[in-house]
């Protein structure tokens, strides 16, 4: 949809800000009222309301159009004329959703007639919302044309300018001129008489300071010069938001509608003049207080007039918008007029757009909102002439065929004696905004005015052409015909008035009908000609079936009435009028424009497209048509009645079902399928077969086996190609259930007595009372103690079943009931006692038959269970032997209460297991105590070569290491060698298992000493014996150390190991703890290094 381009103020770009807010152009459909009125067979375009006005009169010419027709074109969003008034260029901006991409349309005038002879389109190949041709400027001597082009947003969108040059008769693109960002540039624009200086207003500019664009043209190519802004401007004022050149492009006037130097609101005119490559300010044109300058602007053509828009607070004739005359005088401008249309309303906007005459002495006022004849927004244009200092309004143009919201007035173009008026608001036929040009044009002198128009007419029909001359005291009227073309006329006789009306023939097509106008000095004008064209009217028909829809096999009539589509002495009469349903067709002579057909009743149901045609063949005024219609063809009805063989069975039996289908209406008896139902339910389907009786068919269907209880049969007829379905009524039969059968049930526990936490399944076994079967339907209730605790439903061997490990120690009362099922009788089992005991405690232990071992050696783990006094052992179940949380071996309990699991696999190492058993419905599980076991255990023993010995005397002290038995050695390993707890010599083990460390550093004193053995990967580390060494005194020393191990006894001559005290009571509780450290950290170090030989033994173990 389009609306004018922005937001507040007072022109057709700005609304809502200023001293009086205006309406929005809207994009509302109709306009223009004040139609032209015929006056002794000619028009005036004087309004209503004129009487007062002087007798200049200027007459539409023309309503220009879009060729290409569409929503929301805003067709005359721009106009521009040449100087002789004889070019004009149309701007279609475009811009709604189903508008077309914006043009430029180029027109001539030639003979008064206008021809669209060029449409541009960008040359970007620009959507429809890229507003090519928001405006159009063309030069005086129609060589330049300037196009605006904008898209996204007014104020900051993209636009461009593009310059085209005429050449001949066409339009070539000369420049193109891109803005990144507008700043509202390219929606109006203004040119100089010979193209060369272009000028258009960007009010956006630097914060809505504005600024004006100027392009002057050297060499053919357009330069933009620095902004022309605004000596004193300040943001939001607006400047650049109507711009005007002179027409020798020296001049260059500037409106800023918010420019607030004055008071808030006034607006203001500012004036540039061309001084050499510059623009000089000139002056600062603004109003009082209350008023205002906030219209369009206009120039004359050496820029000593202008036209400047606004407000004033007089009372003038009611009315407060204004427009003001300024007359330049040497270098100063003053307002020399104020001009107010006779008949605006102060509540509607005037002086929205203005245009002046290149000799500045008529001024043209564009009132897009104003109110005609009732219609808000038609619009109008204001025409003043000067004449001896005053200015005075001559005419008030709108539209004949104005609507409401036409906006009429929007743009405006004065050239001569020919003005243009834009109204882009314009609903043309359908579409919405499309949008028209008028044009009117001051005859002089003696002139034809009107022009007959090209037209259609029928035989016997009345056609009118009309024309019109003006400038003659006396004027006598002639029309004349021409049959070739226009190569030769003759006078039509009696045809003297300025309209032509008579019924012509077919013959008569092609001809052409001018006026020739004569006045009192025998002169004659001659109105350009128009073509005649006959056609027969086209018949109108109507096709009225006797009844629709029809059901199949009735009767069927059409009766075909063949009418006028124009306002003719007769009707159709005479040819022949043909009627076609499916594959049937008749036809029969039109006879007072009607006829009846009957239709046979054979037409299968379904949907026909009726098809009436009317040939015209012998008709001489009415030609061909055709007419369709829908006819629909029903199926017949039908009813259906159902019979029951009987009302009454016994469980067990069946009944038979009969349905009866009659067809009324129908060719054919009803063929088919019937649905049977019983209580709501299908239960089957039958197939129809004719009977003897015409129309009717009928179905048998037998039940199956009928349950006890109620049963309401309804039989349901689907329906055939040619039949409706239909439903019977429902029938009721009442089954009687059998003579019931006695029943026994037994209750019997799958285990009793038993233990707590084991599972018991109790049995319900129900049986015939008087023979050998069994039910097989039906539930059985479980009760402990009177109470319901689980209902399972008999199975195929007639017996129930409930398993449950809930069971807590004591005894229960146990009842099953069965609840019959059907003709089978309910019964009820005798009373089951269950008892349940509570599970044994045992207890599990462990040992092992070779403790410590050595590797290779095959060690037995033995695991017996028994209750909690140790006194009985218990049996089966199965016992899991670990190491650590890892299972190495599962073993059933055997009837000793034992279960064992033997090993060779064991390597070096201390090994914790466990033996867990996991218990029975009878036995709880337990656990075993830890056992550790040992796994290549070593002995060290230490020895002293010499004990006591004296200070400075060699000594050797020798650690053997054997393993547990005692008879096997260790070849490999150290030994770590501790003296009071410190060590101070490592040494390996020889082939004889032997370490020894000799030394000659001893000082006097006794000593403790122990040696560590530290064990291998096949050997177990071991802490020797405590071996007390006693050094006496001895006068000259000399110490040696002869040794394997890696010694840390100090030298005689600094001699650190210092005899420990020989108290008896410090030494073993001192070796003790020193022995337990060493053997934690040496069984720490171990476990690390034997932990995952161990996870591999265990688990080849498994």
């Amino acid at each position: 949809m389009k609306t004018l381009r922005a937001s507040f103020g007072r022109t057709g770009l700005f609304q809502g800000h200023g001293a009086t807010k205006r309406r929005r152009l809207r994009p509302t459909a109709e306009l223009l009222e004040d139609r032209l009125a015929p006056a002794t067979g000619g028009f005036s375009a004087l309004g209503a309301g004129t009487q007062s006005l002087s007798t200049n009169s200027y007459i539409q010419q023309a309503k220009l159009t879009s060729s290409t027709p569409g929503g929301e074109l805003n067709f005359g969003w721009g106009i521009s004329l040449t100087a002789d008034g004889e070019t004009l260029v149309v701007g279609t901006p475009g811009g709604g959703p189903d508008s077309v991409p914006g043009s430029v349309v180029v027109y001539t005038r030639s003979d008064r007639v206008w021809t669209e002879v060029a449409r541009l389109t960008s040359p970007a190949g620009a959507a429809s919302s890229d507003d090519f041709g928001i405006g159009v400027a063309i030069s005086a001597d129609g060589t330049t044309l300037a196009v605006g082009s904008k898209s996204g947003l007014f104020e900051h969108g993209p636009a461009a300018l593009y310059v085209y040059a005429r050449s001949g008769s066409e339009w070539d693109l000369t420049q193109t001129v891109t803005l990144a960002d507008s700043n509202g540039f390219g929606a109006w624009l203004s040119i100089s008489d010979d193209g060369g200086v272009i000028a258009g207003g960007a009010a956006y500019a630097d914060s809505v300071r504005g600024a004006a664009y100027v392009f002057s043209r050297t060499d053919g190519v357009y330069i933009q010069e620095p902004p022309v802004v605004a000596p004193n401007g300040e943001a939001n004022d607006f400047f650049g938001t109507s711009i005007a050149l002179s027409g020798d492009g020296r001049t260059l006037a500037a409106g800023s509608l918010e420019s607030n130097h004055d008071y808030a609101g006034s607006g203001a005119v500012y004036i540039y003049e061309k001084s050499g490559l510059d623009w000089t300010f000139v002056t600062r044109l603004s109003v009082p207080r209350a008023s205002s300058l906030s219209g369009k602007v206009a120039l004359n053509g050496d820029g000593s007039v202008l036209l400047a828009g606004g407000s004033s607070p007089e009372a003038e004739a009611g009315i407060a918008s204004v427009i003001r005359v300024y007359i330049k005088s040497d270098s100063s401008w003053t307002q020399s007029s104020k001009l107010t249309g006779f008949d605006v309303p102060a509540s509607y906007s005037y002086g929205e757009w203005v245009a002046l005459s290149s000799d500045g002495a008529t001024a043209l006022v564009g009132s897009p909102f104003a109110r005609i004849s009732g219609a808000d927004d038609q619009g109008a244009a204001y025409l003043f002439t000067l004449e001896d200092s005053t200015w005075t309004q001559v005419a008030r143009l709108t539209a004949f065929d104005g609507a409401a919201s036409d906006n009429f007035g929007t743009q405006i173009a004065i050239r001569g004696r020919t003005i243009v008026v834009a109204a882009p608001r314009a609903t043309i036929g359908s579409h919405r905004g499309q949008g028209a040009v008028y044009v009117f044009d001051e005859p002089q002198g003696f002139a034809v005015t009107v022009d007959p128009v090209s037209q259609t007419g029928y035989p016997t029909t009345t056609t009118t052409f009309t024309a019109a001359a003006t400038g003659a005291a006396t004027l006598s009227t002639q029309w004349q015909v021409s049959t070739d073309g226009g190569s030769n006329w003759s006078n039509i006789v009696g045809a003297t008035s300025q309209w032509y009306a008579f019924a012509p023939a077919l013959i008569n097509s092609g001809n052409q009908y001018r006026a020739v106008f004569t006045n009192e000095a025998n002169e004659t004008v001659t109105t350009n000609p128009a073509t005649l064209t006959v056609v027969k009217a086209t018949p109108v028909i109507t096709i009225t079936p006797s009844v629709n829809p029809r059901k199949i096999g009735d009767g069927l009539s059409f009766q075909i009435d063949v009418g006028s589509n124009i306002p003719a002495a007769r009707t159709p009469n005479g040819g022949v009028v043909s009627l076609t349903i499916g594959s049937f067709h008749v036809s029969a002579t039109l006879e007072n424009s009607r006829q009846t057909f009957s239709i046979p009743t054979t037409l299968a149901p379904g949907v026909y497209t009726v098809t009436a045609t009317y040939d015209g063949a012998l008709d001489p005024v009415f030609g061909s048509a055709v007419a369709t219609t829908t006819q629909i063809i029903v199926r017949a009805s039908s009813s259906i009645e159902g019979q029951v063989s009987a009302t009454t069975a016994t469980a067990g039996q069946s009944v038979t079902l009969t349905g009866v289908v009659t067809a009324t209406g129908g060719v054919n008896p009803p063929t088919g399928r019937v649905l049977f139902t019983d209580n709501g339910q299908p239960i089957g389907f039958g197939a129809l077969s004719p009977s003897d009786m015409p129309g009717v068919s009928i179905t048998v269907f037998t039940t199956g086996p009928l349950t006890t209880g109620e049963h309401y049969f309804q039989m349901v007829y689907q329906g055939d190609s040619e039949t409706f379905a239909s439903a019977s009524g429902v029938y009721r039969v009442d089954v009687s259930a059998p003579l019931y059968t006695a029943t026994t049930t037994t209750l019997a526990s799958s285990r009793s007595p038993f233990t707590t936490g084991g599972a018991v399944t109790f049995t319900a076994t129900v049986v015939d009372a008087s023979g050998p079967g069994h039910p097989t339907s039906g539930p059985v209730d479980f009760y402990v103690g009177g109470v319901l605790v689980a209902s399972t439903p008999l199975d195929a061997d007639g017996e129930a079943k409930l398993t449950t490990t809930a069971l807590v120690p004591g005894v229960y009362t146990l009842i099953a009931r069965y609840r019959g099922w059907d003709h089978i009788q309910p019964s009820e089992s005798d009373s089951l006692y269950q008892f349940v005991s509570p599970a044994v405690v045992t207890t599990t232990r462990l040992i092992s038959t070779l403790n410590p071992s050595m590797v290779g050696e095959s060690v037995t783990f033995f695991a017996a269970v028994t209750d909690v006094s140790g006194l009985f052992r218990l049996w089966p179940g199965d016992i899991d032997f670990y190491v650590g949380d890892q299972l190495i071996a599962t073993s059933p309990v055997y009837p000793s209460g034992q279960a064992a699991f033997t090993t060779s696999a064991l390597v070096p190492g201390w090994y914790t297991l466990t033996a867990r058993y996991r218990g029975t419905e009878d036995f709880r599980s337990s656990q075993s105590l830890p056992l550790s076991q040992t796994v290549n255990q070593t002995t060290t023993t230490l020895t002293s070569s010499q004990n006591p010995l004296k200070a400075g005397d060699e000594v050797t002290f020798t650690a053997t290491v054997a393993d547990a038995s005692g008879a096997g050695r260790p070849t490999s390993g150290e030994v770590d060698f501790y003296i009071g707890g410190v060590l101070v010599a490592t040494s390996s083990l020889d082939a004889d298992g032997n370490a020894t460390l000799a030394t000659t550093a001893l000082v006097p004193g006794d000593y403790t000493l122990i040696a560590v053995y530290r064990g291998t990967e096949d050997a177990l580390g071991s802490v020797s014996n405590s071996l007390f060494q006693t050094v006496g005194a001895q006068a000259t020393a000399t110490a040696s150390i002869a040794s394997a191990a890696r010694s840390s006894l100090p030298s005689p001559e600094a001699p650190v190991v210092q005899p420990v005290s020989t108290a008896p009571a410090a030494r073993p509780s001192r070796f003790q703890a020193m022995r337990a450290n060493i053997v934690a950290a040496r069984a720490e170090r171990l476990a690390t290094r034997v932990i995952p030989q161990r996870l591999t033994t265990a688990h080849r173990w498994r």
